[in-house]
């Protein structure tokens, strides 16, 4: 608006004429539009640094309270000397799992979430860590979520199969491995992803040799133990 009128000013002094009139009106556009693009941009960059997040639970929705959300900023020291990320601080979740992240004049530049044992904790590597991208801070409301734990027992009803194995082997994850034989009605429970599918890996042995492999589709609700019977017919 001030530069519109100081040009307005200046037209007045000038004296110009009225088919110069024309080309000034067009400059007076076009610089109102560079303001208001700028204004736009500076906007979308602060939102980086004051906005409200929602932690809650994968798979159903349900707010988590008392989460502690640790916001962090990078600071960029040049191509050659890289950068650092500083904690700006620790913001705790309401009961309807919402965080006000107060950046001050810092762009946050990514969150974690700490939780306890119930949730898989960010603070170990990057599970349930959020990077402040743009369609991030565009989207409304602002969620981030994490997965439960949950626990999984494996049975085998070795009846059903006439001797057509001497035990099974089974898989899932990187970690949980392990053998089923005659007689075993259930395995330890291992600790798995809640409200997250994913495969079970069976390996049927007879006489020393693999003879059968297959896998079953496992859903684990959060926080549950879950006993899963192992399906394949012979």
């Amino acid at each position: 608006m001030l530069l519109a009128l100081g040009i307005c000013n200046f037209i007045k002094q000038q004296a110009v004429q009225p088919s110069q009139m024309k080309k000034l009106i067009l400059l007076i556009l076009l610089a109102a539009i560079m303001v208001g693009s700028w204004g736009c941009g500076k906007q979308k960059m602060h939102d980086r640094r004051n906005f409200w997040v929602t932690v809650q639970e994968r798979g159903t929705g349900k707010p988590i309270p008392n989460a502690e959300v640790y916001a962090f900023h990078r600071e960029s020291h040049g191509i050659l000397a890289g950068s650092t990320t500083h904690r700006i601080g620790i913001f705790t979740t309401d009961q309807s799992g919402r965080a006000f992240i107060e950046g001050g004049d810092r762009d946050v530049f990514n969150l974690k979430i700490g939780t306890g044992l119930d949730y898989y904790d960010s603070n170990q590597g990057d599970i349930g860590t959020t990077y402040i991208t743009q369609p991030f801070i565009e989207s409304d409301p602002k969620i981030v979520e994490l997965i439960p734990f949950a626990w999984l027992k494996l049975s085998i009803d070795f009846s059903i199969y006439q001797g057509e194995f001497d035990y099974v082997s089974f898989s899932y994850g990187a970690l949980s491995n392990g053998n089923i034989g005659a007689g075993i009605r259930v395995t330890e429970a291992g600790q798995v992803q809640g409200n997250t599918p994913f495969d079970v890996y069976f390996y049927g042995y007879k006489d020393g040799k693999q003879v059968k492999t297959w896998q079953n589709a496992v859903y684990a609700p959060g926080h549950d133990t879950l006993v899963h019977v192992a399906t394949y017919t012979p």
